[in-house]
């Protein structure tokens, strides 16, 4: 998260992924500050992140585990909700070498 951004009040993650494939691991679901997750058993799941005044900028805000035959799931939105009461559309840029995924 940019350093130059409010640390916002909540950020929505929306998750896409074929769930006849990959099975996502919500249960182990870590980060930074507290997360809820909605539509656990469809396609898009949403993790809703409140990540608290401390939070690392430099570090993962969200972290979940999956498996399945699939390597591959798509954080295809980020919605940060600032403390006003805007939201700003995140961008998604290069993610770090944490995201890597195997399924061996």
């Amino acid at each position: 998260m940019s350093e130059e951004l409010e640390t916002p009040a909540s950020i929505d993650f929306t998750i896409s992924f074929d769930k006849d494939a990959i099975i996502v691991d919500t249960q182990n679901l870590s980060g930074q500050g507290t997360r809820v997750v909605n539509n656990p058993n469809s396609n898009d799941i949403v993790i809703q992140s409140t990540p608290g005044q401390n939070v690392d900028k430099s570090q993962s805000i969200i972290i979940l585990p999956f498996t399945g035959d699939n390597t591959d799931i798509l954080l295809s939105e980020a919605v940060a909700k600032l403390s006003n009461g805007e939201t700003k559309d995140l961008s998604i840029g290069s993610l770090n070498e944490i995201t890597s995924h195997s399924n061996q």
